[in-house]
């Protein structure tokens, strides 16, 4: 796995929106993005740009999942405006200890909120990503979870 394939991903956007993540530090140098100071603030213009008739990549850390969690289920769920979330898996891999708790949690969080979802290894398959994408086009939220390692400089575990 490498980081050409989450810049193709995000490239594949009309606009990607970020809270900064460290795991993503290498494809903040690679693509344009809008920067937000909450998960809530870029999930809210994520719906607003959907309503408009463009897609948006959001990209947030694991934490910021907890973060919006109800969100998704009030406005998008709710109302059909699906979010494609790129999401930094932290709390894996020797990961910092305030981290490990949640990074044990998120892909059972995932699972409770009904979202379907892949890790970057899983790109090594190009139909899976394809099966996001269909799923994206057909009003489903979805992720993609990144994990986050300490001891890899590009943030993804190989």
């Amino acid at each position: 796995m490498d980081w050409n394939r989450i810049e193709d991903l995000a490239k594949s956007f009309d606009s990607c929106l970020t809270v900064p993540d460290s795991t993503f530090k290498q494809l903040y140098r690679r693509i344009r993005t809008l920067t937000f100071s909450t998960e809530q603030e870029a999930l809210g213009v994520a719906a607003g740009l959907w309503l408009g008739g463009k897609n948006s990549l959001l990209v947030i850390q694991n934490t910021g999942l907890a973060r919006i969690s109800g969100d998704l289920l009030s406005l998008n769920r709710s109302y059909g405006i699906p979010v494609f979330l790129l999401i930094g898996h932290r709390g894996v891999h020797g990961d910092s200890p305030e981290h490990s708790l949640l990074g044990a949690k998120t892909r059972a969080l995932l699972e409770i909120l009904e979202i379907p979802h892949l890790t970057a290894r899983d790109l090594v398959h190009a139909q899976c990503l394809a099966n996001l994408h269909a799923l994206y086009r057909n009003r489903q939220t979805v992720a993609l979870l990144v994990e986050h390692s300490p001891t890899d400089e590009r943030g993804l575990i190989t």
